[in-house]
Parts: structure tokens; sequence; C-alpha cells
């Protein structure tokens, strides 16, 4: 305020539409935050509904982000409100304290909460450098990890390359998702890697992509294909602008598209993909959302 233009005003943080793209409801932000009483980010990151139908949302404004003489304090919180964007919990809050820590978070990337345990995995990821953990409704402390399932450590490393020393920290932690089967998927996003978990933090397995890949890297997030085993994989590559298919069984890849472009169908800057129910893919970007439909028959 004043908007921008003749035509506009700024939109509300939060905007749930249909499928066919239509504004069913939207609140949320810095306002809304004042008035019921919650630390609004101030870049907003990791959009997710849990399986009560809960929404989260974290912030990405971490140390590394800011420049000498930023006045403003990190995103060290992530948030949990009702469907309709009732104020039910706030973990961690402004700041920031490092990857040991366990009441503030920093540059948090992205949420999972799992039915069975009611859990809150968090990708702690932008400024930290691991997973961690917290009871859905409480917010009290459950647990953390690093790569491998072992310490995290603040101590800074180059990314990984593709040479013959695999990192043993996590560079960018940029998604986490569970499977129907438990198992935990986290992407080290600057590393080009996924590295598997159980819930406890024990180390499964892991699988590089494109290592070579610079910028934003190539495991950006993942999602589920909604059939009974969670069969298959989306990921989305933003380093390298493409959609890929993963067999969840051997993290091998079974199909890759996509190319750099402003155009429908093509990618400017994708930071996330998610399968719905019927196995289309929504990807965002910085300033759209779009969805990419399976035409050969095959459904979840």
């Amino acid at each position: 305020n004043p908007p921008t233009s003749v035509c506009c005003v700024p939109a509300p943080a939060i905007i749930e539409f249909d499928e066919a793209g239509n504004v069913l409801r939207a609140w949320g932000g810095p306002e809304d935050a004042k008035v019921q009483g919650y630390d609004w980010p101030t870049a907003g990151h990791g959009l997710y509904v849990d399986y009560k139908g809960n929404i989260w949302i974290g912030g990405s404004m971490n140390p590394n982000h800011m420049k000498p003489g930023d006045t403003r304090q990190p995103d060290g919180m992530y948030l949990k409100f009702s469907p309709e964007g009732k104020f039910l919990l706030q973990i961690g809050g402004r700041g920031a304290k490092g990857s040991l820590d366990t009441t503030m978070l920093s540059g948090a990337a992205a949420v999972d909460v799992d039915p069975v345990t009611n859990e809150a995995f968090i990708a702690d990821g932008y400024g930290n450098h691991r997973v961690i953990v917290f009871d859905a409704d409480t917010g009290k402390f459950k647990r953390l990890w690093g790569a491998y399932g072992k310490q995290p450590s603040d101590e800074k490393f180059p990314r990984y390359a593709g040479g013959k020393d695999i990192p043993q920290q996590f560079n960018l932690v940029h998604c986490i998702r569970s499977a129907k089967d438990g198992l935990l998927y986290v992407c080290d996003r600057l590393n080009n890697r996924i590295q598997v978990f159980k819930k406890d933090g024990s180390f499964v397995t892991e699988q590089f992509y494109k290592p070579t890949t610079g910028g934003s890297g190539s495991v950006g997030n993942v999602s589920m294909w909604p059939d009974a085993n969670n069969s298959f994989m989306v990921m989305n590559d933003p380093g390298n602008f493409q959609t890929v298919i993963l067999r969840r069984s051997d993290l091998k890849e079974v199909s890759r598209f996509g190319h750099y472009g402003t155009w429908a169908g093509e990618y400017e800057s994708p930071h996330q993909m998610e399968f719905d129910l019927k196995g289309n893919i929504y990807t965002s970007e910085d300033h759209r959302v779009q969805k990419l439909k399976i035409i050969n028959g095959v459904k979840p």
C-alpha cells in the first residue's frame, strides 16, 4: 500500500485454489500475525498441508542471505494454521542459534507430518544443516540429525561437484517427504543428492543426480506417487530446469523432461513439484504455478 500499478494490489500470503485455478479463500501475512499474535516469516517457504488438513509454512530468510547492515532477524520459525487460517502453533521464532539448538530454526525449507506418530519432521536447511523433529501439536522437541544420521555441524563446506570426496554434512536441506512405509526422503539440494532415513534418524541409503550440476542444484524436492506403495516419486531438478520421475525402490530415474523457458510447459525458476491424488504434477516457480497432466493412461 500504495498499489504498485493501476491494476493490482498485493495478494494475501496463503491462497487456496480449486483444480481449475479459481480462488477459494486467502489469508495470512504480517497484519494477520499482529492480530493473532505470532511471527510471520520474512521469506515464506515450505507450504504444506498435513493429514488433518492443517496448513504449515516456514521461512527461508537466514544469516547466509543477509548482507552487512541488514537489521532484519532470520526466519527461525515454523507456523501451523487451521484450513481457515486460525493460528494453532509456532515452533521457534525470529533469530537463529545453530544446528544443535533445540528451540529455534534457521531458514527451514520444508516439513512433513507423520500421521502415525503425529511428529513434524522439518528440513531445517537454509541456515542450519539438519533434520529436526517436534510434536506436531505441542511443538515439543523430539530429536535431530545431520547427514548419514550423524550430529550436524555449522561448519561451512563447499558444495559437492562430483568429486571423489563425498560430503559428510548436509549443504542445503531443502525437502523432507515420508512414504507410506515410513521411510523419509531428504533433499540435500546443493550436494545434488537424496538421503533416505528411518523415522529415528537411522541412515538407509543415498543417491546422487547429475552431481556436477551448479546453480540451484539438481535435487529440489520430491513428492510421492499416490498409489498404495508410493511406487514412484517426482523430483524437481531446479539446476537443470527438469522434472524427473524416480522409481522409489532403487531411486533410479524412469523419465526426465523439461527445459528452460518462460512459456507454458517450460521452467524459469522451478522450486517445488507435487503429485496430487490423481497423479497430476503441480510445479511452483517464483511467480506462477503450472499443472502437468499425464496423458499415457497411467493412473495411481
